[in-house]
């Protein structure tokens, strides 16, 4: 765990430095990993709203009740955490209708 975080701050870190270059693959790995992302590392609100499975951005991330949710843009996020509690049953209900496996 003190791994995890030290990881994740050395990311954070770097992606402070290096504002407007992309993140590699192994950054993302190291955040996708320590969030223990729900839906697999779909975007919350693209089974919410959309009802369909949209890659997130795992940078791109929201806190609810000690579960991480991607998003796959900024726009999503917001939209998803302006009624965060309905939206999350809601994403649950449609994840489990794909017979997915989030970390409730």
């Amino acid at each position: 765990m003190t791994f995890r975080i030290v990881a994740l701050t050395a990311v954070l870190v770097i992606m402070s430095a290096c504002a407007n270059q992309r993140m590699t693959d192994q950054e993302r790995e190291v955040i996708r990993e320590t969030n223990a992302l729900q839906f697999d590392n779909h975007c919350a609100n693209g089974l919410c709203m959309k009802k369909k499975k949209v890659p997130c951005d795992p940078t791109i991330t929201a806190e609810h009740n000690g579960k991480h949710y991607c998003f796959s843009s900024e726009t999503a996020k917001a939209n998803f955490v302006k009624d965060i509690d309905i939206n999350v049953r809601n994403a649950h209900e449609e994840w489990d209708k794909y017979g997915g496996n989030s970390l409730r």
